[in-house]
C-alpha cells in the first residue's frame, strides 16, 4: 500500500517538505505536480536524484531520510566499523590515556574495558559486521 508523501510533513521541515513537493513548469510551459507522490518513491529515490531538486542540499537529504526511515517504520542502518577511522582513532587514544602503571585500579580496569572494546571494534571492522550484531 503506498503512502502518500504529505504523510512526511510533520517530520520535515517546510524547505524540505517544499523540495519534495513543489510543483514547476516543464520546457514546454506545462505546470508539473511534484516528482515525488509517495514515501516509497522517495525511498526508492537516488541520494543524488534527491539532491537534484531545488533548494535540497545534504541536511534537507538527511532529513529526508531520517523521516522516511520513521514513516515506515524501519530502524536506522547501523554502524558498520572501519580500519583506520576516527572512531577507532578515539577509542585508541582513551585505553592510551587510561594507560595502567600507578597502581590505581579503576586506572587499571578503564583500560582493560577500552582495550576490549577495541578489539571488538577491530574485530567486527575485519568480518565486516555493524555494531550490535553478534560476532563468532
Amino acid at each position: 500500500m503506498s503512502r502518500p508523501v504529505a504523510d512526511l510533513q510533520p517530520h520535515l521541515s517546510n524547505r524540505a517538505f517544499n523540495a519534495l513537493t513543489r510543483s514547476s513548469w516543464d520546457r514546454m510551459g506545462k505546470l508539473e505536480r511534484g516528482l515525488y507522490q509517495t514515501i516509497e518513491q522517495v525511498a526508492e529515490a537516488s541520494d543524488a536524484d534527491l539532491l537534484d531538486l531545488r533548494h535540497l542540499g545534504p541536511h534537507c537529504l538527511a532529513e529526508i531520510r531520517a523521516a522516511v526511515r520513521t514513516v515506515l517504520g524501519e530502524r536506522p542502518t547501523p554502524h558498520r566499523p572501519v580500519r583506520g577511522s576516527d572512531v577507532e582513532a578515539w577509542i585508541q587514544q582513551a585505553r592510551e590515556a587510561h594507560e595502567p602503571g600507578s597502581g590505581d585500579e579503576a586506572q587499571t580496569r578503564a583500560y582493560e574495558v577500552l582495550d576490549d572494546l577495541l578489539n571488538d571494534y577491530c574485530r567486527r571492522a575485519d568480518q565486516g559486521l555493524p555494531l550490535g550484531q553478534d560476532v563468532a
